[in-house]
């Protein structure tokens, strides 16, 4: 009788694993620009899209802030973006990408209100405040809970879910979220997170960090020239600080964003690390955001990627980084009122597919490619709206303490449930026991003949 528990522990090893097996790494190949062509598909390239030449390129910066839109979040939204006190060079308001994440601190109420305006596009990072790979969690003192790296269900539930989530909550469609960016710009080794985006359509990645700075940039008589957003069918041409994509992934572009430098030459990975030494001052801190911007106007344009934590800006006595970002703000549209534009990741990519020149720019195109209302309509929002969406967060925080003793069994089914049904472990275990039967009552109808 050992035949068949044999082919039954083949069977369900196979079905349970098959999830994490399809993912196995694949050799990449290097990108062949006969084979990789617009709209589908972008070489990874440090030359300028269109052939256009530097002086007709217009240098585009992607001011995106990671974080829950919570009351402080909002404030700073509508102090940069929703005031219409900064302008790019065709007259509209300057734009910019929030990455969502921490679903329990979002007020989904304001949310509404800041995405009612159109120039602030909406992307996700993750449901919690957890990393894929590093322990990052914020823990009391007496928290004794186990870290678990995540695997290829708890990426769908922080991503997929999340995203439904969200839509069900603004009442969009989920394929309207189109971005995605990796909590604590993590690669998984198995590279799921990628997987799981173009398996679901997410137009963009904006995880790789870039290496690519070689000398201290004011040692460098001609910055060496960056990378432009590319899809990600074949190979970079590049190195990443935490890890490059190994396997291709059709469609999917990434918007790499570049390694900066502090005053004193050294290379960190975003604004705030601890591996550069950030002024504390705001004059100080608005030369260290253009010494980086410098790096890009003076080589190619590439886009420069100002990625911003919303916990970061915000912490207490700090106000000199809001501050010193102003004061970056107000300069480069006062001294770059030509060539500058403050844009959506995704105005990026469009314009990258269509590439124009200034004169062209200045002629509302990047309403025309991103096929929404004009930049100049009026916005028509209840003075007193605010105050509801903090008043209603309340209401509904009230309401979610008042059940949540009552609900605590049944989320505590649905956790350990849900990685089950994600891996189909029941559909599969129910088809492996019945192969079990048949392949029994075969054996047994030989044995007795």
């Amino acid at each position: 009788m050992l035949l068949p528990w044999i082919t039954l522990i083949l069977i369900f090893s196979h079905c349970c694993f098959a999830s994490e097996r399809s993912y196995n790494e694949i050799d990449i190949e290097p990108c062949d620009i006969n084979r990789c062509r617009l709209p589908y598909c972008y070489c990874s390239s440090q030359k300028i899209p269109g052939g256009l030449t530097v002086r007709d390129t217009p240098q585009f910066i992607a001011l995106t802030i990671t974080g829950p839109l919570n009351e402080k979040a909002y404030d700073l939204l509508e102090d940069l973006f929703l005031s219409k006190k900064y302008s790019n060079p065709d007259g509209c308001p300057i734009s910019s990408t929030v990455f969502l994440k921490n679903h329990a601190e979002t007020n989904y109420c304001l949310l509404k209100r800041v995405l009612h305006y159109e120039n602030i596009e909406l992307s996700i990072t993750s449901n919690s405040s957890e990393c894929p790979t590093v322990d990052c969690r914020v823990k009391e003192k007496d928290d004794k809970s186990p870290y678990v790296t995540w695997r290829s269900y708890r990426f769908y539930n922080e991503t997929i879910d999340y995203r439904r989530t969200v839509s069900k909550l603004l009442d969009r469609r989920p394929s309207s979220i189109v971005g995605y960016r990796s909590p604590n710009y993590e690669v998984n080794n198995n590279q799921l997170h990628w997987h799981i985006l173009r398996e679901h359509q997410f137009l963009y990645d904006s995880t790789l960090i870039t290496r690519e700075w070689d000398t201290p940039y004011y040692k460098q008589q001609q910055p060496t020239p960056l990378t432009w957003p590319h899809t990600m069918d074949f190979k970079a041409n590049y190195d990443c600080s935490q890890g490059c994509y190994t396997q291709s992934f059709p469609g999917l572009w990434t918007i790499p964003i570049h390694m900066y430098q502090d005053l004193d030459g050294r290379n960190c990975t975003t604004i705030g690390s601890d591996h550069c030494r950030v002024p504390r001052v705001a004059d100080k801190f608005f030369k260290y955001l253009k010494y980086n911007l410098n790096r890009h106007l003076y080589s190619n344009h590439a886009p420069f990627v100002m990625a911003f934590d919303s916990y970061w800006l915000n912490e207490p006595y700090t106000a000199w980084r809001i501050e010193g970002l102003k004061l970056f703000l107000e300069h480069v549209l006062r001294h770059h009122s030509n060539d500058v534009y403050f844009v959506r990741m995704i105005d990026i990519i469009n314009w990258v597919k269509q590439p124009v020149g200034l004169k062209q720019m200045k002629e509302g195109y990047l309403d025309n490619i991103a096929l929404r209302s004009k930049c100049h309509k009026q916005i028509d929002i209840d003075e007193d709206f605010d105050q509801q969406c903090i008043d209603g967060k309340i209401m509904k925080n009230s309401k979610l303490n008042a059940t949540a003793n009552a609900r605590s069994l049944l989320l505590l089914f649905d956790v350990a449930a849900e990685p089950l049904f994600r891996s189909n472990i029941v559909f599969y275990s129910s088809i492996s026991f019945g192969i079990f039967l048949i392949v029994t009552f075969i054996y047994d109808r030989i044995s007795v003949s």
